[in-house]
């Protein structure tokens, strides 16, 4: 009888726990609120909404909140200030912000395993590629990816914004990638000119401009009286806002016209054109602000501008839409006066040669400091300093742990030889400052490249160098020569004004014997930098440390 009633009581207690957790859930309120961004920051992965004229909120985004725009799942960098946005609550938690765009829907062709587009944004392992038909859809790179450029094996690093690609999907209800083929050269720039449009013959396709200057060193500099190339007619001409058919070319004739071109067929081809409407004024600095709704963006001091679809937004060398302007990247901008009540029209935009800040490269760093330990594949930096924001930042008394395996390229510039991984901690590049040894052995210091607190590459010495001599540079290579580089489009980062500077005229030639090169996330050599490489580099003196083929 004990028994039965024990049993009686713990099924009433089981059905009143039950009935509580039913309770709870039937409890559980959605409440989804309609606002506008009006602040993001970056680095709290925060943004702040406005409901009303008085009623404003600032939520922080974390690992579980879903992230969406026009019900695509997104980064969280997509979103802007100004933004049309719904937020989620559910009991009062946050749980998901969905953006909306004035993007028009479009009619999706049917389902294939196959797709194309071009490259909006990389983060981690997802990539967002905008379909001919103009939707954004994100995909998933997994380890049995196939990353292909140039019909071999690449690393994701080597994907930028504005990359045009061709996927093949595991499973057409499927977002993994079996294979991402990059297709290089697709909209790769080769120069940015400006000059009078004299004609555009029909025939041939071809277009002649008189009075030609060319887009260098953040300036325009005299090219050639008369230049004739070819045109991609599939490509558009515009004048501001409205798209201008190729048969309506000529009506614009002598009027100042701007053109981006590309290697096509080993022929220097246009693939757009712009028609100047007003005198051009040039300006330079960070993006401080982007409001994708209304096509503006805002540099340091309060500078509005507004984009447009002949605008030629550069970006990695490559042609790119507005969604891959960035707060907080430098841009070179020439914009046409404004009208009356407008903000000045964007002509192009060139965002400045970025290093490790590109979004590819963030789990991506580069250290100078002394090896204090080696063990069994680990090494301990002490004193050492860091690269941000293309500024060096010593971390005194500070202790950094980081990784190396075989596949990590060891090279010791005091001996003047490549050293295996497996003899790197048999040897005494590092002492222990409580062995008798630590005595009489001098300290060893080191370059290093490193991806997610792995050795890519290292270089170790015995001397120490004057951290803070080291300039950082981006350049463009005009010609190899030994184990020295050309240079042009030479510029160079000033901390006092949080800018990059022109300074071709005292740095043309930049050694490259000694230093640690990396391209699309691998180790590379001289022979990988050809004439016309982009290259972001850091240099002592006029060795570079440092080499990023961008």
């Amino acid at each position: 009888m004990r028994t039965k009633s024990l049993i009686i009581m713990a099924l009433t207690l089981l059905f009143y726990v039950l009935m509580a957790s039913y309770a709870g859930a039937a409890g559980s309120v959605l409440k989804l609120k309609p606002g506008k961004i009006t602040a993001v920051n970056p680095k709290s992965k925060s943004v702040t909404v406005a409901f009303t004229a008085k009623e404003r909120q600032t939520y922080t985004v974390s690992s579980r909140t879903r992230l969406l725009v026009n019900g695509v799942a997104v980064p969280f960098n997509v979103f802007r200030t100004g933004m049309n946005v719904q937020v989620s609550l559910r009991d009062g938690q946050f749980t998901q912000l969905q953006g909306f765009t004035r993007q028009e829907k479009a009619v999706i062709p049917k389902a294939s395993k196959y797709r194309n587009g071009t490259v909006t944004a990389v983060e981690g392992n997802r990539v967002w590629v905008q379909r001919s038909f103009g939707e954004i859809e994100d995909y998933q790179v997994v380890s049995s990816t196939a990353v292909l450029k140039n019909g071999k094996r690449a690393d994701l690093a080597a994907l930028y914004a504005g990359d045009r690609v061709k996927l093949l999907l595991n499973d057409i209800r499927s977002k993994n990638l079996a294979q991402l083929e990059i297709q290089t050269q697709s909209v790769e720039l080769s120069n940015v000119y400006k000059g009078k449009l004299q004609n555009f013959d029909k025939l041939n396709n071809t277009i002649t401009l008189t009075h030609v200057e060319v887009l260098s060193d953040g300036m325009w500099k005299t090219f050639k009286p008369l230049l004739t190339l070819d045109v991609d007619v599939e490509q558009s001409a515009y004048n501001g806002f409205t798209k201008v058919p190729w048969t309506e070319i000529n009506t614009y004739a002598d009027q100042p016209v701007y053109m981006a071109t590309r290697m096509q067929m080993s022929r220097e081809q246009v693939t757009k054109m712009l028609i100047q409407s007003a005198f051009e004024q040039i300006y330079t600095d960070r993006v401080s602000q982007t409001n994708f709704n209304t096509d503006t963006f805002t540099l340091i001091g309060s500078q509005h501008f507004t984009v447009h679809p002949g605008t030629l937004l550069i970006r990695n060398g490559r042609l790119v839409d507005q969604y891959s302007i960035r707060n907080a990247a430098h841009a070179y901008v020439s914009a046409a006066d404004a009208n009356q009540g407008f903000y000045p029209m964007a002509n192009i935009i060139q965002i400045q040669n970025e290093g490790l800040e590109q979004e590819r490269h963030m789990q991506d760093g580069m250290y100078w400091g002394t090896l204090d330990t080696l063990v069994e594949g680990r090494l301990f930096l002490k004193d050492f300093i860091a690269l941000e924001n293309h500024e060096w930042e010593f971390q005194h008394g500070g202790t950094q742990e980081l990784f190396y395996d075989m596949d990590t390229r060891i090279y010791d510039l005091t001996k003047n030889l490549s050293v295996e991984p497996e003899e790197f901690d048999r040897q005494n590049y590092a002492i222990d400052d409580t062995s008798s040894a630590a005595n009489y052995t001098k300290d060893w210091y080191g370059y290093m490249y490193v991806r997610d607190q792995r050795i890519v590459s290292i270089a170790v010495k015995q001397s120490v160098d004057a951290y803070h001599q080291f300039k950082t540079n981006s350049a463009k290579v005009v010609s190899v020569t030994g184990n020295s580089m050309n240079v042009e489009n030479v510029r160079e980062w000033n901390n006092t004004r949080d800018s990059w500077l022109t300074v071709s005229q005292v740095l043309n030639k930049i050694d490259a014997d000694k230093a640690i090169i990396m391209k699309d996330g691998r180790k590379a050599s001289l022979s990988d930098i050809q004439p016309g490489s982009n290259i972001y580099t850091v240099r002592n003196g006029s060795s570079a440390v440092f080499i990023l083929i961008t």
